[in-house]
């Protein structure tokens, strides 16, 4: 397996972007918004692996999307089967056509493509997730989180630091394999719905809501239960309404009688340490964020349906139905059944794979910092998450590494590249893909719905805007009034409260904790597949994604109007 390629400044460097490789390499700033840590470089080996294999499983004429840190920010290349290394765009047509019928593995990609389709694979995938790996995953965050890194000696630490680095691999590899699965059927909607009615995507898309439980809520059934024993015990109830510091709420709870301290235990145990705001060790767990658990814990009291967002839009299944020829609709149906079905991949494959696994070894690392500083090789723990995990290890056992002030240097890195226009594509511009019909017919219908799919996860508009208008791609319909909240990193959680509007680059599943809070999304980027606009429709909040600039014309705490209609942003005071 070719190694994925990682790029590094040394902090008191001019910022630089070299090309990884040949060819074209496009950012990424939907999935990796935030340049990342030295011990994340993990991941962009598991999204190698774990897409390529998913890639080949499908029959896609993929070989690769392969993935490039330039200092911790994420690029990729894609790399069609059978073409050179740096190739600049599609062969010829004829070129292409002979390279269908003598190139082995292209064969055998259109074979597999076809099976995929007839078979419907991702039936299986679903199945597997579901029954295998979703508890598989579970049991094994548990097992980690039932050790407490802090009373361990020296050699057991850094072995468990070990077990959590191979956990985050492991689990980085499970959400990549599944990316396809959880987007063909999606892709494959929207072709054929625009092919048959003209139907728009934005449109169609809502008719997935209540697909995806997660997307609701990250521990929902737990949160239920918490909140539905508050709500019947008018005395605790009303010591934490009256309660102005949340600090001091999350103490009430915690101490509560049996059973609301048993049902808040519960439900600590399964969110506490999932990550909140990205998939880096930078980031936070949930249980460093203490005041937006309990705001959101007390609006799922207050509001009983808050975490009950599961009905179909029947409304709009039908109105999309008369657009539909009807010798189409029975296909229809299928398609949108199999869209249905993948939907909860979406979602789920972050928050039961990384978003817990990254967690746990956020909490153990801050251990061994602690460890360090007692040591006197470090000034504060959190310095540590900005060493590799090579490092991390040679420090605990005495070796050399990088001091307080190589690792603060490395943190302020993070911080100017946070703001930072980095390059939209550092090589060659990005090639155009061979047409999809060029293709044989069941091989073309993967490719077009993997294409439709991935674009629609991707950025929005590049349109001109007005000084208080800001476009993008509407998600959901509806008007929501309220306080935008810029949301740029972890600092900026806390002041998040119920009823605001987020403003912020792009969300992942790790956001889903604090997702009740909200009246609105707004993000930079993202398309109408992209998480920020799942939550939307899962909510039934207007959203508007795609903006490329949002956070930067909109400032924190002025009233915003979200037009999930038009796809407009207002800015009102």
């Amino acid at each position: 397996m070719q190694q994925a390629k990682i790029f590094w400044n040394e902090p008191e460097e001019a910022i630089s972007f070299p090309a990884p490789g040949p060819g074209s390499w496009q950012r990424d700033p939907v999935h990796l918004p935030l340049p990342l840590t030295r011990y994340s470089d993990y991941i962009a080996v598991a999204f190698m692996r774990g897409l390529k294999d998913a890639l080949a499983q499908y029959g896609l004429m993929l070989e690769s999307i392969e993935p490039a840190l330039v200092n911790g920010l994420g690029y990729i290349a894609v790399h069609p089967v059978g073409a050179p290394p740096g190739a600049k765009g599609p062969p010829p047509k004829w070129q292409f056509k002979l390279l269908l019928k003598l190139h082995p593995e292209i064969r055998r990609r259109i074979k597999t493509a076809a099976n995929a389709m007839k078979k419907k694979i991702w039936r299986d995938d679903v199945r597997e997730w579901q029954q295998t790996l979703k508890p598989k995953s579970v049991e094994a965050h548990l097992r980690l989180q039932a050790i407490d890194p802090s009373v361990l000696d020296m050699q057991d630490l850094i072995a468990h630091l070990q077990i959590c680095r191979a956990h985050c691999e492991a689990m980085a590899y499970q959400h990549f394999r599944l990316t396809v699965a959880a987007m063909l059927p999606v892709g494959d909607l929207l072709v054929h719905a625009k092919k048959w009615g003209g139907v728009e995507a934005s449109e169609l898309l809502s008719l997935l809501r209540g697909s995806s439980a997660v997307s609701v809520g990250v521990a929902a059934d737990e949160l239920r239960v918490l909140s539905d024993l508050i709500r019947k015990d008018a005395k605790l109830y009303g010591q934490l309404s009256a309660e102005k510091n949340w600090a001091a709420a999350y103490q009430i709870l915690m101490q509560a009688p049996s059973p609301v301290r048993d049902a808040m235990h519960a439900y600590l145990n399964v969110v506490g340490f999932r990550m909140v705001d990205g998939y880096d060790i930078s980031g936070h767990y949930a249980l460093e964020m203490p005041e937006l658990l309990v705001q959101t814990i007390l609006h799922c009291v207050n509001d009983e349906n808050a975490l009950r967002h599961d009905q179909f839009e029947q409304h709009l299944q039908t109105d999309v139905m008369r657009r539909i020829p009807e010798k189409h609709r029975a296909e229809f149906r299928e398609l949108l059944g199999e869209a249905r079905l993948v939907s909860c991949l979406r979602d789920e494959r972050g928050v039961y794979s990384d978003a817990w696994a990254v967690g746990l070894a956020r909490r153990a690392i801050l251990v061994a910092g602690a460890r360090l500083v007692e040591a006197g090789r470090l000034s504060t723990a959190i310095e540590l998450v900005d060493a590799s995990h090579d490092e991390m290890l040679a420090m605990l056992r005495g070796e050399s590494g990088p001091g307080s002030e190589e690792l603060v240097r490395r943190a302020l890195f993070r911080e100017k590249l946070r703001k930072l226009k980095a390059p939209s594509y550092l090589g060659l511009a990005p090639p155009t893909p061979p047409p999809a019909d060029w293709l044989p017919e069941k091989a073309a219908r993967v490719t077009r719905a993997f294409e439709v799919a991935f674009s629609f996860v991707q950025d929005g508009t590049d349109e001109k805007q007005g000084s208080d208008e800001i476009s993008g791609y509407s998600v959901y319909p509806g008007l929501s009034e309220g306080r935008a909240r810029v949301v740029l990193g972890p600092q900026d959680f806390p002041r998040i409260e119920q009823g605001d509007i987020l403003v912020t680059q792009s969300t992942t599943p790790y956001f889903n904790v604090v997702l009740p809070l909200l009246k609105g999304i707004v993000t930079d980027r993202g398309g109408i597949l992209s998480h920020a606009a799942i939550v939307a429709r899962e909510y039934g909040i207007p959203g508007v994604v795609g903006t490329r600039n949002a956070t930067e014309r909109i400032r924190d705490g002025v009233r915003v109007q979200v037009d999930g209609d038009m796809g407009i942003v207002r800015i009102l005071s």
